[in-house]
């Protein structure tokens, strides 16, 4: 503006998203503003990434907000709107509005992709709304999605992420019993998720069980290694084998398991 040159849709638009991506929820609705000073109407794209900016920083009402005006204006939301309008809500634990948008979203015909669905599992998690995540994920698998896609396997790992956040251990190792099942193959993080949600109710024996079963099937690999050499022993000293338990790629809580589950089966 400064060198004459008078910002159009396209210019507005990049700046929203370059807001959103850096989580400036208050500078993207600040180019809204502008935008709506120099009597310029916000397209799509334009509305998408200000409401993505908003969802990043918790503004969900806002998010609500910009979706009614894009009716106003005569734009009908797409599924990207209407998705992350969805995560907004659910991010911020607002159920009612949560499903609310949901059904609005089958009304109208909008039917989410994989993309979608990860997002609004995660956000269903972020806010604590393990039921839901796990209504969208069984959606998810009714919609025909392939079940050896990486974004699936997110998808489940994250609802059982989300069960676990609650508690809801019965209906964590239901999940990963349905991916055991008919797939996608459970990962270290899925496995991490399943065992703690038995830990963080106290079930230690139940978690020990599943990493044994893991192991067993082959969806975990820990890697032993033994060597005698021991610098540290004392000369004269009796050598012992020294068995060492590559971990590396484990999350914490399954490496803690691994090391425990070893000790009592000695």
């Amino acid at each position: 503006q400064s060198m004459g040159i008078r910002p159009d849709v396209i210019t507005f638009s990049a700046a929203i998203t370059a807001a959103s991506r850096s989580e400036r929820w208050q500078a993207a609705l600040g180019f809204m503003e502008d935008m709506q000073r120099q009597e310029l109407m916000p397209n799509h794209i334009t509305f998408n990434a200000a409401m993505d900016a908003c969802s990043r920083g918790g503004r969900w009402e806002v998010a609500l907000t910009l979706l009614r005006r894009m009716a106003h204006d005569g734009l009908k939301p797409d599924l990207v709107a209407a998705s992350l309008a969805v995560s907004a809500c659910a991010s911020a634990g607002q159920q009612a509005s949560t499903v609310e948008l949901l059904l609005r979203m089958e009304s109208d015909g909008l039917r989410p992709d994989q993309s979608a669905f990860v997002g609004m599992i995660g956000a269903c998690k972020d806010g604590h709304l393990w039921e839901i995540s796990l209504s969208l994920l069984g959606d998810m698998v009714a919609a025909g999605f392939g079940a050896e896609s990486a974004s699936e396997q997110a998808a489940f790992s994250t609802a059982i992420g989300a069960c676990e956040a609650q508690g809801e251990w019965a209906h964590a190792l239901a999940v990963l019993a349905r991916m055991q099942q008919d797939g996608p193959e459970p990962n270290l993080v899925t496995y991490n998720a399943a065992a703690l949600a038995l830990l963080s109710v106290g079930r230690l024996p139940d978690a020990l069980a599943l990493y044994r079963e893991a192991v067993n099937c082959g969806d975990l690999q820990p890697s032993w290694s033994a060597s005698t050499e021991d610098n540290s022993r004392p000369p004269g000293s009796r050598a012992f084998p020294a068995a060492r338990l590559d971990l590396h790629r484990f999350p914490v809580e399954l490496a803690k398991l691994a090391v425990l589950a070893e000790l009592v089966d000695e």
